[in-house]
């Protein structure tokens, strides 16, 4: 849910400064319009204005086309982030898996260790209690 908030602020954010752009671009375009009429003598007849009414939704279709271009590629990277995102995690998964299957033959191990040990333990007490019963026998006799 949040990544899909974050993506729509982003969106939101870029179609904003798009908006903004091409605001800021039309008083550059109508410097050029009042230039364009200027060279023509300030004649403003159907055709020369048809003629800039083209150039202008010519222009419009570049600049619809490039931000199209744009977001499409903000996309991408962004889909390519998130599988690499995912990549990590997986890889940070399986790392965390792979150390914890480790520390429990390592516990494993250790515990083994210790029984052995103790039996080890167990057994020599065990033949040292006999041997004194032996010598308590022996001298008795």
């Amino acid at each position: 849910k949040d990544k899909k908030e974050k993506k729509a602020k982003k969106e939101k954010m870029h179609d904003q400064e798009a908006d903004e752009k091409h605001h800021q671009a039309r008083p550059q375009m109508k410097r050029e319009e009042s230039a364009e009429l200027e060279e023509v003598g300030g004649s403003t007849d159907q055709s020369n204005l048809f003629a800039r009414f083209q150039k202008e939704m010519e222009e419009l279709k570049e600049l619809k086309l490039q931000e199209a271009e744009d977001k499409a590629e903000r996309r991408r990277k962004e889909e390519q982030e998130e599988q690499e995102k995912r990549k990590r995690r997986e890889e940070e998964a399986q790392r965390q898996k792979a150390e914890e299957v480790r520390r429990q033959e390592e516990q494993e191990e250790l515990r083994r260790l210790h029984e052995e040990q103790q039996r080890k333990k167990m057994e020599e007490a065990a033949e040292e209690e006999a041997r004194q019963k032996k010598q308590e026998e022996l001298r008795r006799l």
